[in-house]
């Protein structure tokens, strides 16, 4: 694409055409008259000044400003970070173009605009190719140093280390490494960094602290606080990736266990929960064992309060052979891990009732729940906010009249007898 190919794809309108019997050049400067041919006349709708000097070097004031050809900004505002004399200069060394639009009568100025030049377009095109450059070399030394690392030992490295095959082949196939477009590159490859340092520590150690996955991995003083600054976003990604908590790798210290709620017969081995009260389990302890029921009915809320109210129901538990069970707003592993286990060793239940709040964050969750309990082809439905029983084609063509929590609806013993006999 050269100067005049730039100017006709990103600054010209539809219709327009340069008149190039006009052409003209002022002290290093082309000036372009831009005319619209109609049947009956030809109007001069507008003049573009550019130069198409080659840029070498450019402030990142402006780059921040001008960072697409499709950006333009009024004189009046450029006139606030530059004088008239350095948007002259600009314009001179190809970083500016400057677009002047004409009225009807073809002379008077109805605007002044200034957008990215040819030359400031072509050098930010090749910052971006050494941009690139540099980025595959950093993710090309993180798969190198991939490769130094030992060999997993149970379960959970395992299951860390098909990340890692993951990440690398996506890295490889010039893929994302990691699906978080928030993210700068420089955050992914701390996380990349963050995974491998998780990775070698719960390789070599039983049990590790927080703060000995950083100073392990690079060995110099302050490489503890390394990962500090994205803690809580760090584990929640590594816990989504590997399916399972972070202190399954062996991960002490944390200060945090994710309950989970429930109210319904359940068994464990030789222990009995009877669907007499609220009860909980912790992430710390599903990943250990387990769980069986003899209910028919297992029922995903999202909100404790749907919960507790069903539980304080004398008698509809166990009456209509209930598990139900709460993700808290929050679909964790631990959840998932609890919520499989029982799928998978009691054959009694029939009907899986999902019921979630009506926003955005509830269909995610709904959707996820979904996805769950798929696998294991029992009747799933869901509770839409006008209290209809939905499968999951329904609920995918469902749409919300407004968004509304679950408690604004909590029905009773018989509106919940009801979804079940649907």
């Amino acid at each position: 694409m050269n100067a005049i190919q730039f100017v006709q794809f990103y600054v010209m309108k539809s219709a327009e055409k340069i008149d190039e019997l006009y052409i003209r050049k002022e002290q290093g400067i082309t000036i372009l008259p831009i005319i619209k041919q109609t049947p009956r006349k030809i109007m001069n709708t507008a003049e573009l000044l550019f130069s198409e000097e080659e840029v070498s070097d450019v402030s990142t004031t402006i780059t921040k400003n001008f960072y697409s050809p499709n950006v333009r900004k009024r004189e009046s505002d450029v006139l606030k970070w530059l004088t008239i004399y350095e948007m002259l200069d600009c314009i001179e060394r190809g970083i500016f173009i400057k677009e002047v639009r004409f009225e009807k009568d073809g002379k008077t100025v109805r605007d002044i605009f200034y957008r990215m030049g040819y030359g400031l377009f072509t050098y930010m095109e090749k910052e971006r190719q050494l941009e690139k450059l540099r980025e595959e070399e950093i993710l090309h030394q993180w798969m190198q140093k991939k490769q130094s690392m030992p060999k997993y030992t149970n379960e959970y490295t395992e299951r860390l280390w098909n990340v890692l095959e993951h990440i690398e082949n996506d890295i490889e196939s010039t893929l994302p490494p990691i699906d978080e477009k928030r993210w700068s590159f420089h955050k992914t490859v701390l996380f990349l960094e963050f995974l491998l340092a998780t990775y070698k520590i719960s390789c070599e150690k039983r049990t590790f602290d927080w703060k000995e996955i950083g100073a392990a991995y690079y060995e110099v003083i302050g490489g503890s606080k390394k990962f500090d600054q994205h803690k809580k976003e760090f584990l929640d990604q590594l816990e989504d990736m590997l399916d399972a908590p972070p202190h399954c790798l062996g991960l002490v210290s944390l200060g945090t266990v994710t309950p989970i709620f429930f109210c319904g017969k359940l068994q464990e081995g030789n222990t009995y929960y009877e669907c007499d009260t609220v009860r909980s389990l912790t992430d710390l302890v599903v990943f250990r064992h387990e769980y069986k029921t003899d209910a028919k009915v297992l029922w995903l809320v999202e909100n404790r309060a749907i919960l507790t109210r069903m539980a304080a129901e004398s008698g509809f538990v166990a009456s209509t052979d209930s598990l139900v069970v709460g993700v808290d707003g929050q679909l964790r592993s631990g959840h998932k891990k609890f919520i499989q286990s029982v799928l998978a060793h009691s054959h009694s239940i029939k009907k899986i009732m999902i019921w979630t709040d009506y926003d955005g964050a509830g269909e995610v969750i709904s959707d996820a729940l979904f996805e769950l309990v798929a696998p294991y082809e029992r009747h799933a439905r869901w509770i839409s906010a006008d209290g209809r029983v939905l499968d999951k084609k329904e609920f995918e063509e469902s749409t919300y009249l407004r968004e509304s929590e679950q408690e604004e609806s909590l029905g009773g013993v018989d509106t919940w007898m009801e979804w079940i006999s649907q």
